[in-house]
This record gives C-alpha cells, structure tokens and sequence, in this order.
C-alpha cells in the first residue's frame, strides 16, 4: 500500500525538502519496521505581484516583465500580471517594450503592501526591499506618450503678385525665413521654432506637439508677402501629424521711379535721356561678369534687355556658367541683365534670375550694414545675412569681434557682397560686426568701414 505524508504550511511557506508538492510518498513493504527521519523543510517568502495598467485600454503595445533581470513574463499587455515567490531581500523589477505601437511610452511603478491595498512600498529605480510573508503588488503605470508633429511647406515668387497660391512657373525662394509665432504678438521671439527655405524652397519644422499654431514669413528688404493675405498661415496639428502644404508667396516690389539728374524723373525701367557727364565726372566703366553655379545644369541662357546674347553650354575651371557684358558697349541707362537656368533632371523647370546694371557706374554705396532678416536693435539669437553694396566696389572684408571672417571681390544677384553670421554660436555678449569697403582706383574713392553692434540673446 502507498502512503502520502505531509504537513500543513502556514501561508507564504516554500517547501524545499521535499521539493514541489512538499509530501513524501511512501510504499513500505511487510518487514521494514518503523519510518524515520521523515524531515520537512522550508522558509517564509515573501509574495510578489507585477501587473500592467495601461492609460488606454486599446493601446496595442506589448512589454517584458522581469524579476531580478529575468523576464518571468513576456508580451504583457493591458492587465497582464505575473506573480512571484520569492526570497526576504531586495529584489529589481523591471520592464521593457517588446512590440505594439512602435511608440513612447511615460511609465511609473507603484508597490503597495497587503496584496496591493495597504501603504506604499518604497521602489527606487525598480528596487523593492520585501520581507518573509509580505504580500506586495507592483504596477506598472504606462501612458503613451504623443508623437511629435510637423509642419512644411514651400515659398516661391509671386512673380505676376497676383496674392494667390503657387501657380505654374512661379520659382521657388531660397533664404527666406518661416517662424511659428507662438504667444501670437506678431513678433519673432527668443526660442520660437524657426526654419530658413532651401535651394528649392522648402522648410519643414519639427517636434511641435498637438494644438493650434500660426506661422509667419519674416519681412526681406524690396519684397512683399503676397500669399497669404497677412502673410500668416493658421494650422491645427494632431499627435504625429506632419502637415504640408503650408506655403507663402513673395513678390518683388517694382523699382521707384529714379532721378536722372537737373531734376529730371522717369519711370521705373526707362532710361535717362543721355547727356554727357559733367566736366571732370567722367562716365566709370567696368566689365560686367555674371554666373551661376549649381548641379546638373545642362546650359544658361543669358539675356539682355530682353535678347539672348549668349548661351552657355559649359561651365569653366571654377565650374561656373558665366558671361561677360561690356558696359563700354551699353547705352545710357539702366540695362536688365537674366539669367535662365535649364536643368538636366527631367522634369524640373528652367529657373530665372536677374539684376540691373547701368552704363556708367554711380559712386553710391552703403553708409550702413544692412541685415535681413533685420536685426532687433536690442538682441539677436538666431542666423542672418550681413550685406553692403555699391558699383565702384572692389572688395569687401568683414570682421567679427576683431578676427576677419570674410573677404570677397563678388556680389550677388542683388548687388550684395554678403557675410552669414550664426549669433546662436556666439557668446552672450555685445559683438562688433565692422565691413571694410575698398574701391576701383578709378572711382577715386577711399577705404570705408562700417560698422553694425550687436547683442547676442536667447538660451
């Protein structure tokens, strides 16, 4: 016959002798006599209970729970326990994702003693000091955390500035700055997100949460924010929502009408009626040279009020595509020079730039350093773009705080011998920003230096 001896345990009792069922089995046999040395062992453990609890009862996201590093449970969901018995000490629980939404989540542990009604049981970092016979319940508190959205869009000239949106070969704006006004003053501030357009004329600002947000274009010297009406953009954002579309128009202000001298004004475009120069003025000429300088150009069109003078096929050494005007050769006036770009990339438009240039060369240049986007006469954090100008220029040095940062003998398609300053790198501090002009020794005119202070702000 077979017989089965036990004891009884008290609770939270972990038999380890004999192992599992804590009985012994025996079958004695007629003749043994007497059983002895029926021995039971064991401890007190301590009871232990990690659960999940999700904010959202349908979020799909999926963890491990471990206990002193191994995972006792894999795949826990929303409600999901497991429970443990273990030894009086210190114990680590932990938690890590194992599948689901792919995002974020926010987590806080709580252990209460009393099989989770009773007082809160300290656990820094995970770790839980628990005593033989408690009854402890741990849980994991998880919340997912909102992915962050996003705004882009596209500025471009609204060449025909009719106020509406882009239309067909209207070609993009590089340079321009797109800010998100976020206490709603109308006024760039410290700290608001900001993006600068590139090549193509796209921006894109990331890491906004959920909510309401209105965009702004900043102001640039000789043009108007033409699309939208207020040049502002209002956009409503979800939780991971990247919202494009959100484009601007700008378009180029007419030139005034200019003066031609002995009282005489014309209009914007015409030319001076020719008179010869005043006794010892003599008409100043220099060669005009232009190019442009890019990725997969296959040929520039040059024009010339208008005409096609020259067609460029090949860029040179310095790989640009560049054409020479002999102002010796213009007649009296202001003569407009374009540039249009053909691309080898299928599909992309030919891209058109153009400036002014007059037969004789004016002695004017700047008697301030100008900035766009402008610099705030009390502080400044982000990036801009220093420039002066002027015909008779033959170079141009900046100097920041002292040190030379820039020297160029080239202006831009505006005119702009130009430097770029990025005030988030500097010091907070006052900066001295100082541009030494040098001129054609035809001009006669002397070195000038100009000067712009400045103070940097912000984080």
């Amino acid at each position: 016959m077979q017989y089965t001896i036990g004891t009884d345990r008290p609770a939270h009792w972990v038999c380890t002798d004999p192992a599992a069922s804590c009985d012994h089995v025996l079958t004695p046999q007629s003749g043994d006599g007497d059983v002895q040395n029926l021995d039971f062992g064991g401890y007190t453990a301590a009871h232990l209970t990690i659960r999940e609890v999700f904010d959202s009862g349908s979020d799909p996201g999926r963890f491990d729970i471990s206990v002193d590093g191994t995972v006792e449970l894999a795949g826990a969901g929303n409600g999901d326990s497991v429970q443990q018995s273990v030894t009086g000490g210190s114990h680590s629980v932990s938690q890590s994702e194992s599948g689901g939404s792919g995002g974020s989540y926010d987590v806080q542990l709580e252990c209460r003693a009393d099989g989770g009604t009773g007082d809160v049981v300290p656990a820094p970092n995970g770790d839980v000091t628990l005593a033989p016979g408690d009854d402890v319940v741990c849980t994991f508190r998880v919340a997912q955390r909102p992915s962050a959205a996003s705004v882009s869009g596209v500025v471009f000239n609204d060449n025909d500035g009719d106020g509406a949106a882009r239309e067909a070969g209207e070609p993009p704006v590089d340079g321009a700055q797109i800010w998100v006004d976020l206490n709603g003053n109308g006024k760039q501030d410290s700290g608001e997100p900001q993006a600068i357009t590139a090549a193509d004329g796209s921006y894109s600002i990331a890491g906004l949460a959920a909510g309401h947000y209105v965009l702004r274009k900043a102001p640039r010297d000789g043009w108007t924010c033409t699309y939208p009406s207020g040049c502002s953009q209002a956009v409503d954002l979800s939780a991971a929502q990247a919202k494009t579309g959100v484009d601007f128009g700008d378009h180029q202000n007419p030139d005034p009408p200019h003066a031609c001298g002995s009282g005489v004004i014309v209009p914007a475009g015409s030319q001076c009626p020719h008179n010869p120069p005043p006794p010892g003025k003599a008409c100043l000429k220099r060669p005009v040279v232009t190019w442009v300088a890019g990725h997969h150009i296959s040929r520039v069109a040059f024009y010339l009020d208008g005409k096609r003078v020259h067609v460029v096929r090949r860029a040179n050494r310095q790989q640009r595509w560049e054409a020479r005007f002999d102002r010796t050769k213009l007649s009296a006036g202001r003569h407009v020079v374009r540039a249009q770009v053909f691309f080898t990339t299928r599909g992309r438009k030919p891209m058109s730039l153009h400036f002014v240039i007059r037969s004789c060369l004016t002695a004017k240049a700047s008697k301030a350093i100008q900035t766009t986007p402008r610099v705030p006469a009390r502080c400044v954090s982000s990036r801009f773009r220093a420039y002066v100008k002027g015909d008779t220029i033959r170079r141009v040095v900046f100097y920041l705080d002292g040190h030379q940062l820039k020297s160029t003998n080239v202006a831009d398609w505006q005119g702009h011998y130009w430097v770029e300053i990025d005030a988030s790198k500097l010091t907070r501090d006052r900066h001295d920003l100082r541009a030494r002009m040098d001129f054609i020794r035809a001009s006669g005119q002397k070195s000038r230096t100009l000067e712009l202070r400045f103070r940097r702000c912000g984080p």
